[in-house]
């Protein structure tokens, strides 16, 4: 996992809650919660997006001799789907 990126956005996360709290002097604790965990929000869908594609299940079917999961109930073969389908079809 590169952490390089992952540092980078961290270091303007706090950039930019600095910025907003200069222009909000004011905020009650919950903006400024609310401020934070916005931003937060945005770096873990990052590092949670880099480590799932650094796992192998992520190369089910594609010749990687990676066996796909099995639904725990049923023990089928999960298989990849792609859309194609609408709701309600």
């Amino acid at each position: 996992m590169d952490e390089q990126p992952l540092q980078k956005m961290s270091t303007q996360i706090l950039i930019d809650i600095k910025e907003w709290r200069g222009a909000n002097p004011r905020a009650t604790y919950v903006e400024i919660e609310d401020q934070v965990h916005k931003r937060m929000m945005q770096l873990e869908a990052q590092l949670i997006q880099e480590a799932a594609q650094e796992s192998p299940s992520r190369e089910w079917g594609r010749g990687s001799g990676t066996d796909a999961a099995q639904c725990p109930k049923c023990a089928v073969r999960l298989t990849r789907f792609w859309g194609g389908l609408k709701r309600g079809s």
